[in-house]
């Protein structure tokens, strides 16, 4: 049983999509993928158990990994069209450097590396899955804040 429900994760999976895609326009083919990305992360992270066959995907090719470079062209395509707003942007890439970067030194928040220890931390590690939450809160405030 996980510690907090995988459907507590579901708005912030799904939220994170739009700001993400602002910068494509509306119904393009990117926000397309960001949604189908962002899903498939989420059944992987969130139901482990339930969807194996997504999840041996998603850690094989250790797709979690690209939300990286997703958030880079985040921040440098809000920076661009921010207008005045840019020192906003910049404050809210370091922070979210050293958010991210402070949560993966801890074990704390950031996906496990494979399915088998994500189940683990989802049902037994409670820094674990209070850091990954926060995380997540974190992103979804920050990209409809830069947004």
């Amino acid at each position: 049983m996980a510690i907090i429900s995988p459907w507590a994760y579901l708005p912030f999976h799904i939220g994170h999509s739009f700001p993400l895609s602002k910068w494509m326009g509306s119904g393009s083919i990117g926000m397309i993928l960001i949604h189908v990305f962002n899903m498939t992360c989420y059944f992987a992270e969130h139901w482990t158990n339930e969807f194996p066959g997504v999840s041996k995907f998603v850690y094989d090719v250790r797709l979690h990994e690209y939300s990286i470079f997703m958030m880079l062209s985040f921040f440098y395509f809000s920076y661009y069209n921010c207008g005045d707003n840019q020192s906003l942007v910049r404050n809210w890439f370091f922070a979210t450097i050293v958010v991210m970067g402070v949560t993966t030194a801890l074990d704390a928040g950031y996906p496990k590396p494979t399915a088998a220890e994500q189940m683990w931390a989802e049902e037994n590690d409670v820094a674990y899955v209070v850091g990954h939450f926060i995380g997540h809160c974190w992103l979804f405030v920050m990209a409809w804040h830069v947004s």
